[in-house]
Formats: structure tokens, C-alpha cells, sequence
């Protein structure tokens, strides 16, 4: 499927985001020492979407660098907000971000936006058999 990077320093937010991904066969990269990491990362790793977390005063110029060099200019950047007001969600798209997710995450919200950005579908989910369930795996759409 897709392949992604996220940018965060929150470590509990980037398990949570990286299970959710894997889950539905994404490959996932992580930059939890900031921005400059995720910039570099951003170039080699050549991700489908950059996930940034938005909470230091340097994040925003993040996005910017993202959006001005030629390698990168056309990865979609989905900015993960905390509380977001009004100003900020004005703000995250005066920068140049293709969306926003607010922590904590809704994860079918956050993987309805992933397959949007990233021009991707749906793999459908996978049971494993159970007592209630017939002995080969369904699928559910």
C-alpha cells in the first residue's frame, strides 16, 4: 500500500499510529527527534504521506521546507493536532498541509484520510477463524 512517514515526538502516538498502519499494510517510518530528522527522512525514504505531529513552536517551518524543496513539494502532509481552535486549523492550511487529524486519534477517521491522500484502497479485514466463525477466514468489507 502506502508508504509513510511520520514525524512526532510523542512516542505513545507513533505506536498507536504505527500498529493502525501496518495493520492495513502500510509501511511505516518514524522520526521522533524532530523536525530536521524527518526532513532528511522525508528526502530518503520518498514517503506517499508525511504525518506531522504539531506541537513545537518550529513545527510549522517544517511543513514550509516540505513545500519548498522540489523532492518533497508533492508528498501530502497531514498535520496531528491536540485541541485544535479554529485559528489553528486556519492556520494548518495556510501552510500548506492536505489535512489534520486531532489526538487523540479516531482511527477509521485517520485511515479514511490516509487511503484519500494517498490514492489507496481499502484491504479488506481479515478474521481468523473463532468458535463463532467458520473455519476458513471471512472477509469483511
Amino acid at each position: 500500500m502506502a508508504k509513510i512517514l511520520i514525524i512526532d515526538s510523542d512516542a505513545i502516538s507513533c505506536k498507536i499510529l504505527q500498529r493502525a498502519l501496518r495493520c492495513h499494510d502500510h509501511e511505516v517510518a518514524i522520526a521522533r527527534r524532530g523536525g530536521n530528522q524527518g526532513l532528511v527522512m522525508a528526502v530518503t525514504e520518498k514517503p506517499d504521506l508525511v504525518m506531522l505531529g504539531l506541537t513545537a513552536p518550529a513545527d510549522p517551518q517544517v511543513v514550509s521546507l516540505l513545500r519548498t524543496s522540489t523532492i518533497t513539494q508533492d508528498i501530502p502532509v497531514l498535520a496531528l493536532l491536540v485541541n485544535p481552535t479554529p485559528q489553528d486549523l486556519e492556520a494548518v492550511r495556510a501552510m500548506g498541509c492536505s489535512g489534520y487529524g486531532v489526538k487523540p486519534l479516531e482511527l477509521g477517521r485517520l485511515l479514511r484520510q490516509v487511503r484519500r491522500l494517498t490514492r489507496t484502497t481499502a484491504a479488506p479485514l481479515r478474521l481468523l477463524p473463532t468458535p463463532q466463525t467458520p473455519a476458513a477466514a471471512e472477509t469483511v468489507s
